[in-house]
């Protein structure tokens, strides 16, 4: 378990050098702990690493067990139908 609180440490550290990129995505990094709701939700096995990608619709995008780095979780982020609609309407409005 201490390891994993490591990892949750290295991912919260790598993600938050990633502000800009977090706000433009409008996106809610939440940490959960081993008996939360969301842990039992999302079916989470105890003592394990995991990082979850949840869509605006509930849906699990994504799952790992390793540290996921922006450049990845960015370009899921982008490919997804609803992030194009938004980027293209930025595109539009000259952001």
């Amino acid at each position: 378990i201490e390891n994993n609180e490591q990892l949750v440490k290295e991912q919260s550290d790598i993600l938050e050098k990633e502000k800009a990129g977090i706000q433009e995505r409008d996106l809610e990094i939440i940490v959960i702990k081993n008996g939360d709701a969301l842990y039992k939700k999302y079916k989470v096995q105890p003592g394990e690493f995991t990082v979850i990608l949840i869509g605006n619709d509930k849906d699990e995008k994504l799952r790992t067990h390793e540290l996921l780095l922006p450049e990845k979780l960015f370009a899921i982020i982008d490919g997804m139908p609803m992030r194009k609609a938004e980027m293209r309407k930025q595109k539009k409005q000259g952001r």
